[in-house]
């Protein structure tokens, strides 16, 4: 929800959930959610954190957190 606080976070691709602050600020803008925006910062995060991700757990991380990001909206 716009202005909230909230955290995007992720869990399964290592040992221990990531946060992802691209992610986050992408989610708590203060205008409605850019889903192109999301996208990119959920991708870049993701890579930040796991180097060696392949494009199948990449888009399948992706489109579990923009439809969380959706629902929360």
């Amino acid at each position: 929800t716009p202005g909230q606080s909230a955290r995007v976070v992720v869990g399964g691709m290592q040992q221990r959930a990531w946060l992802l602050p691209r992610a986050t600020q992408a989610a708590t803008g203060e205008s409605a959610l850019d889903e192109a925006a999301a996208r990119a910062a959920i991708q870049s995060d993701l890579l930040e954190c796991e180097p060696e991700t392949d494009e199948y757990q990449l888009r399948l991380h992706t489109a579990t957190l923009l439809k969380a990001m959706r629902e929360a909206w």
